[in-house]
Parts: C-alpha cells; sequence; structure tokens
C-alpha cells in the first residue's frame, strides 16, 4: 500500500474543500464556513479522545478569553459549560490546542492569533485528583498548542517569516498549515514542509505534540459549584 499516496489524496480532498468557498463574497461569511470545514476535518481525523469547535474558553474564577475560531479540547475529565450550534463554552482545563483561522498566513495575522492564543494562555487552569487502575493521580496543567490556518500564505522559509512567530512557547505559534505549506515552531528551530502532502505532516506534527502533553489536568469541579451554590 501506498501510504505517501494515501497522504496526498487526503491533502487534495481538503485542498478542494477550503477551495470550494472561495465563491463566497460576503468575507464574514466565508470566514465562518472555512472555520467550519477545518473543525470538520479535525473532528474527522481526530482520535476519539479530542474534539474540535469553535468556542469562548472560560475559567472558574468566571473570567473569558476571545472567541476561538478552532478549540481542541478533552471530553474525558472536561465537558463542555455550555453547547449551542454557533459556540461552545468550554473550561480552560480542557483545552489542548487553539487556532485561529484566516485567508492568508501572514504577519498581520500571525500577530492577531497570537493575541487571541494569549487571552486563553493567561486564564486559570485547576487540577484535582483522580482514581484510575494504578492508584490516585494528579496530573499538572500543560502548556497550550496555538497555531494559524489559512488557505494560502507568504513564504515560510525565511528568517523574517520565523521572527513573526513570537519570542517564547507562552507567547508564540507551534503550528500553521494551508493548502501548499505546514510549519512547526518549537521556540528555536522552524520546520517548514511545502511537499505535496504539507496538510496531512502538519496533522501528524500536532498529534505528536498532543501526545507529548498527555493528558489534561481532571478539572477540580468544587471550583466551578461554587458559581451554582451561592446560598
Amino acid at each position: 500500500m501506498d501510504l505517501h499516496q494515501i497522504f496526498v489524496n487526503n491533502q487534495n480532498e481538503m485542498t478542494s474543500t477550503l477551495h470550494s468557498n472561495c465563491v463566497i463574497e460576503h468575507p464574514v461569511e466565508r470566514g465562518d464556513d472555512s472555520n467550519q470545514k477545518w473543525i470538520d476535518w479535525f473532528n474527522e481525523f481526530l482520535p476519539s479522545r479530542y474534539h474540535a469547535d469553535k468556542a469562548i474558553i472560560i475559567d472558574s474564577d468566571g473570567n473569558n478569553s476571545d472567541q476561538i475560531d478552532v478549540v481542541i479540547y478533552d471530553r474525558t475529565f472536561s465537558p463542555p459549560l455550555i453547547k449551542s450550534h454557533s459556540s461552545a463554552f468550554i473550561p480552560a482545563e480542557s483545552v489542548y490546542a487553539i487556532f485561529e483561522v484566516k485567508q492568508e498566513i501572514n504577519k498581520e495575522h500571525i500577530e492577531y492569533a497570537i493575541s487571541k492564543a494569549q487571552s486563553v494562555r493567561i486564564l486559570k487552569r485547576t487540577y484535582a485528583e483522580f482514581k484510575e487502575s494504578k492508584g490516585i493521580s494528579k496530573t499538572e496543567p500543560q502548556p497550550i498548542l496555538a497555531g494559524i490556518l489559512a488557505y494560502r500564505s507568504i513564504d515560510m522559509n525565511t528568517d523574517s517569516f520565523k521572527s513573526y512567530l513570537g519570542p517564547d512557547s507562552s507567547q508564540s505559534l507551534q503550528f500553521g498549515c494551508c493548502c501548499t505549506s505546514a510549519f512547526c515552531f518549537d521556540d528555536v528551530a522552524l520546520e517548514v514542509n511545502d511537499g505535496d502532502a504539507s496538510i496531512s505532516w502538519f496533522f501528524y506534527k500536532l498529534l505528536s505534540s498532543l501526545q507529548k502533553i498527555g493528558t489534561v489536568p481532571a478539572i477540580d469541579y468544587d471550583a466551578y459549584l461554587k458559581h451554582i451554590d451561592r446560598s
């Protein structure tokens, strides 16, 4: 079986899907359509422990993020607080990764995506003990991954592009992907793939990073209960 050809076929299918909304003239409607296409793509291919949604992130102190185009979050320990057709409200503890969706990856949109990511990264994340077969476990919060998704991009193979991505892991983008190229950034090295299966390359790079994070912390439900029981 030719695995490379399978990845190329996936690339061509996603490229065709993203290209199909170019006929939508209204920029907001076109943006919403692009968001949903990426969300659907993640939910089709991600392992079932992960889920993708457009969402606002909330912490146990009542603070919230900006609205995030694509949030990859856990459905094992932290269910959404509220889910509607247009957006979800998700506890900060459950978030693995966040993405901004634009038509083009460029300096302006990268800076905007970093600011959106920061609105999530500053939120409080609780963690609690939970019981499993090996006994009692407690997992502390890990860094939240961030990225940008688009239809096209400026040249990623330049020093200036690397400088746009942010100074450190708390204020940078780790991933970016468009129809023709993708990048992975670890605060020091920028790796770019512009081959005929770059979308699949991006996806497996993301999966590898999610694997290294492991599991998000078990949410401390008592921290949220105080907002329910005010008697």
